[in-house]
């Protein structure tokens, strides 16, 4: 039995991957050292584009309950959401009824 998902159901399930993935590929596996170099730049330049004052100097100590924690949740947040946006709009909503309507 073929189902279809609706738009919103596909454009929510890409969110909670892209999230779950970007949240867990940060801490979790032995590239994180690697990313969290990465995370160290961008994340404190997002905090102070949102206006956060003073500069972020703390980063994760392993509690999760920093300043950096909050803003790189919130930072993985919203680049879930673009991605979901994006990719549910190109893929799911022109190129995908291409491929279905040949």
């Amino acid at each position: 039995m073929k189902q279809n998902w609706p738009f919103l159901q596909k454009v929510s399930f890409l969110f909670l991957f892209t999230y779950v993935f970007l949240f867990t590929f940060s801490h979790q596996f032995f590239f994180s050292s690697y990313f969290e170099l990465l995370w160290q730049k961008v994340i404190p330049w997002f905090a102070d584009v949102l206006g956060h004052t003073p500069a972020i100097t703390t980063f994760s100590n392993g509690s999760g309950d920093t300043t950096y924690n909050y803003f790189q949740i919130l930072f993985f947040a919203i680049l879930s959401f673009l991605i979901a946006i994006g990719v549910g709009l190109i893929y799911f909503g022109t190129l995908a009824k291409g491929m279905l309507n040949r």
